[in-house]
């Protein structure tokens, strides 16, 4: 269909260029040419609304009046994301989506830059989109920059069919068997949190535990996930808990101006996805990620003689399968996430 259009637009502007068209008068056969000129015109007038980032920008912003839905104003360089990036929290657990819920009901749009984002709070929408359509539904998030290599490849980045392959590919890995496995690791890294706790208690010591659950969290991601012997609870200096750290204080879209950047003008997305890989976010990403690859590396080259039920196993046992769902998007994949040298791309 695309192709169909794109032929269809490049014939007419080759037509309109080579020739003059000559219109007869006073008769039947010139109201009847007008008409057909303004046909014409139609096309020519979509054909600029498309190149011109302000009318494309303006056709944007008529969509969620197209749609019949009901929403906060806009602006016109923001559209809501001022509005969203003003309040203590940037996700969805953010104030303003309540307080626009109460004001436009279960289902409205707003708007990041001049994309259209639909908000559904209504149970039976919500279970026809995940469930009874969920073909329908199976892009992604939209992301506001471009990842580059490997992440780029990773599940929450890829769409459409190849995030169905790729999911489907990784679903035999999670079956409650297989994760019963990782059971021994996570019960260590409890037991050591129920010690603190204890210890604590025994000085009648009040504290907020949300840090001693975050460095539980990255003590079972590090040992299970990444491979790594990490001491995140017992170690407030441990590197992965630094890096991890960081790394949620950056992914905020308020500490990101590049990200916000491309939000509002997608336009210059190609510009903002470049400036990204020079933000210490990037350097953070980068860090886990070589570490990751020496390991899968390793673990790969030895893979016979290792006897750790952890999830980087399972992926790597679920790879080498014969029965391994899909190439296109697990097979093909892999390699690039954990050997990314010019042997590996070969």
């Amino acid at each position: 269909m695309r192709f169909a259009e794109m032929e269809y637009k490049m014939a007419l502007v080759r037509i309109l260029r080579e020739y003059d068209l000559c219109l007869p008068t006073g008769s039947e056969d010139a109201e009847l040419a007008v008409e057909e000129q303004g046909a014409i015109s139609r096309p020519i007038e979509v054909m600029i609304s498309q190149t011109n980032p302000y009318m494309r920008r303006i056709k944007c912003f008529r969509l969620r009046k197209r749609l019949k839905l009901t929403g906060p104003p806009i602006s016109f360089i923001f559209g809501n994301l001022h509005q969203i990036v003003a309040n203590e929290e940037c996700d969805i657990k953010s104030k303003i989506f309540a307080e626009w819920r109460k004001t436009y009901g279960d289902i409205y749009g707003y708007y990041w830059g001049p994309r259209l984002v639909v908000y559904v709070a209504n149970l039976d929408m919500i279970k026809e989109i995940l469930i009874k359509k969920s073909d329908f539904f199976t892009d992604r998030l939209y992301f506001a920059v471009d990842e580059p290599e490997p992440s780029c490849y990773s599940l929450v980045m890829l769409k459409g069919q190849t995030w169905k392959d790729m999911r489907r590919a990784l679903t035999p890995s999670f079956t409650a068997r297989k994760l019963k496995q990782m059971s021994i690791f996570i019960d260590q890294k409890i037991q050591i949190l129920v010690e603190k706790c204890n210890a604590k208690a025994d000085r009648d010591e009040t504290f907020d535990i949300y840090a001693d659950f975050q460095a539980l969290t990255l003590d079972v991601i590090g040992q299970c996930a990444f491979a790594m012997k990490v001491n995140c609870q017992t170690d407030p200096k441990d590197p992965f808990l630094i890096d991890v750290q960081k790394l949620f204080q950056l992914i905020d879209i308020k500490n990101l101006p590049i990200i916000k950047c491309a939000l509002v003008f997608p336009e210059i997305r190609w510009l903002c996805s470049k400036l990204r890989l020079l933000t210490a976010l990037h350097r953070i990403e980068t860090k886990l990620l070589d570490h990751l690859a020496r390991v899968v590396k390793f673990r790969k080259q030895h893979f016979e003689d290792d006897e750790n039920p952890d999830m980087l196993h399972l992926l790597l046992e679920q790879q080498s399968s014969a029965d391994c769902y899909s190439k296109s998007a697990y097979e093909l994949n892999i390699p690039i996430m954990t050997s990314p040298t010019s042997e590996s791309m070969n």
